[in-house]
């Protein structure tokens, strides 16, 4: 039995977007000693281009990329591909499972009129589906100051889906000694005249879901591996404003894909797609199904043609 390398797919383009998602890209890369294919996608109706000239062009932007990004991939394991295709995030998708890939990692957010954030089209829609985890770095990521991984959220609220989160963030703050904190969001009271006066005559501060969730939390830091930097919080919200709020605190947050759809498959909720818009530090969507640690962290074997994970199979949102 050998280990298996890892292969994460960076969506590249000659913009602040491209730099945000190459920055990403490469820290969890090196965290994993991933192979890193970066990949920018050139629109194209094959119907207006003949087999030669389609070669060309890809010869020649392969080239160019390469020559572009080199500098800053200098020890790393990986190659420049350009592909020539309609439908960036059908590329990008495709190439990820032909691959095998663990992991995309996408450009952050734009902002459209007053200042409401918005997912770009290619990243929501690579989101909508993908065949792996997906990581979305936030606008202007590159350029941020002391860029870390030490501080790391789990959006956490017990499902199995949730698991398969955690099992990466794991995978990830393991060698880097990092904190883990499970964060989970309790829902608002909803109090007529008199259930609120009790409440207060009582002295009660926490709702019963705040209780339930944080016994939740505590009940699971109790599992966590020994030696795990790990501590839980609890906020009354509504979930994906309140994600994204406490996203500001933390280096990387992860969240689980919702828990219907495609066996191995990311599929965005309303919380979670509110988060990757808002969001302020990179966002990793594990996908549904499959075992092991969802981006291959803490590495995998390959006998007889398998994989085998490092623990049991774990869900994801």
């Amino acid at each position: 039995m050998s280990a298996i390398q890892p292969t994460y797919v960076i969506g590249y383009a000659p913009s602040g977007r491209g730099d945000d998602a190459l920055a990403l890209g490469l820290a969890l890369g090196e965290l994993a000693g991933a192979f890193q294919i970066v990949a920018t996608v050139v629109p194209w109706r094959g119907e207006l281009m003949d087999l030669d000239r389609r070669q060309r062009l890809v010869a020649g932007d392969t080239a160019r990329l390469r020559l572009e990004i080199r500098d800053r991939l200098t020890g790393h394991d990986w190659e420049a591909r350009t592909i020539l295709r309609d439908s960036a995030a059908q590329a990008l998708a495709e190439l990820a499972e032909h691959e095998s890939a663990q992991l995309i990692v996408l450009g952050g957010t734009r902002h459209g009129r007053g200042g409401r954030a918005l997912l770009g089209s290619t990243t929501e829609s690579v989101l909508g589906g993908a065949p792996c985890a997906v990581a979305v770095a936030p606008h202007g990521y590159a350029r941020k100051p002391g860029r870390g991984l030490e501080n790391i959220a789990v959006a956490f609220d017990g499902s199995a889906e949730s698991e398969r989160a955690l099992e990466a963030a794991i995978g990830i703050a393991e060698p880097l000694g990092a904190r883990i904190t499970l964060c989970a969001v309790a829902g608002a009271p909803r109090y007529g005249y008199r259930e609120a006066w009790e409440t207060i005559s009582r002295g009660e501060c926490e709702t019963r879901d705040e209780r339930r969730k944080r016994r939740m939390l505590e009940r699971r830091l109790r599992w966590m591996p020994a030696g795990t930097r790990a501590g839980a919080r609890v906020v009354v919200g509504v979930t994906g404003a309140t994600l994204a709020d406490l996203s500001a605190g933390f280096d990387l947050m992860l969240v689980g894909s919702r828990g219907y759809g495609p066996l191995r498959r990311t599929v965005l909720g309303s919380a979670t797609r509110r988060l990757l818009a808002e969001g302020r530090c990179p966002v990793i969507v594990t996908p549904r199904g499959s075992s092991g640690e969802p981006l291959r962290m803490r590495g995998g074997v390959r006998e007889n043609g398998s994989v085998l994970g490092a623990g049991p199979g774990l869900g994801a949102d």
